[in-house]
């Protein structure tokens, strides 16, 4: 009987797994609808909540909720640091190299003067 538990509860967490992507992919423009992300929060929270009173069924969807969640919002997260890498902001490599600059030629990086001598080829 507890293989047939265990296994009861991976496949509820499947599904819940499966159900919160597929309302996610069927949701157009999600990452704009805010209220979408704050009933997910408030569902996560009460869950975590009264995690000791609901059953283990309802547990392990949350638990499947949760890695739904996370490996939406992590993918996103993971494409807006590849497009940063892939197109990095001029703005703030030439601020860094500046400081760099001025740092290694033993200079004071607090005083501006160093930062335009530093800077000139720029």
């Amino acid at each position: 009987m507890i293989g047939c538990t265990s296994s009861l509860k991976a496949a509820t967490a499947l599904l819940a797994l499966l159900l919160t992507l597929g309302v996610i992919a069927l949701v157009p423009d999600f990452f704009a609808r805010w209220w979408l992300h704050a009933a997910f929060v408030v569902l996560i929270l009460l869950g975590l909540h009264y995690s000791k009173q609901i059953p283990r069924s309802v547990r392990s969807a949350l638990a499947g909720f949760m890695v739904a969640i996370l490996i939406v919002f992590g993918s996103a997260s993971l494409e807006i640091v590849v497009q940063n890498v892939r197109n990095l902001n001029e703005f703030d490599f030439i601020t860094f190299w500046v400081n760099g600059r001025v740092a290694s030629q033993g200079l004071d990086f607090y005083d501006q003067v160093h930062y335009h001598e530093a800077g000139d080829p720029f």
